[in-house]
């Protein structure tokens, strides 16, 4: 895609800015999604080929889409066998993306962060409108409990290192009115019953 030419050719075609940036954005988005796409096939490549030397064998080569803010990207990767027959997608492994995932991650936190500021459907508004993702209100909130989940996880692991570096609990003068660290006393924690 020769990106110059393509906006010349652009801007000849429409009567208005509005209509060549509409355009412009447009051949943008999918320079991106083109881009990307190469960059994370020849990334898999790499890790198949690192696997391969571990003694892995290729089983199948798959395409995948994925909805990134700037459009849909598709790519290749590849489904791999360890010398212990488990199979995976290194390249999925790699970047922690979950089986049958449509979104990445960074479009599932930002439609959690606007979820928190206004309601589903008009997230969904939002989102048709600024970028080229398309999503319904059911997965607006399926998003939000994903991101909410792996929010709380990073939550309990910072909690446990925290704990780990104090040593007792309640130690640390942050800690003071905490009810998780520090609970309130009840009948049953104050006289032992």
């Amino acid at each position: 895609m020769e990106i110059i030419k393509d906006l010349f050719d652009i801007w000849k075609k429409k009567k208005n800015l509005i209509d060549f940036e509409t355009g412009a954005v447009q051949v943008m988005y999918e320079w991106m999604c083109q881009a990307v796409g190469r960059m994370l096939t020849d990334m898999n490549c790499a890790l198949t080929r690192l696997k391969q030397k571990e003694g892995w064998k290729v089983e199948r080569t798959d395409e995948r889409t994925l909805q990134f803010l700037f459009g849909p990207v598709t790519f290749s990767h590849r489904l791999i066998i360890a010398p212990n027959q488990q199979s995976v997608y290194p390249l999925d492994k790699l970047m922690k993306w979950g089986k049958g995932s449509r979104f990445s991650p960074y479009v599932e936190l930002k439609t959690a962060q606007l979820a928190g500021r206004m309601p589903y459907r008009q997230v969904v508004e939002t989102l048709e409108t600024w970028t080229p993702i398309k999503m319904s209100h059911s997965t607006v909130m399926a998003s939000v409990r994903r991101v909410g989940a792996a929010q709380g996880q990073m939550d309990e692991t910072l909690v446990e290192k925290d704990k780990a570096s104090r040593g007792t609990r309640g130690d640390a003068p942050h800690d003071r009115g905490r009810r998780d660290v520090c609970p309130r006393p009840t009948k049953e924690n104050t006289y032992g019953s």
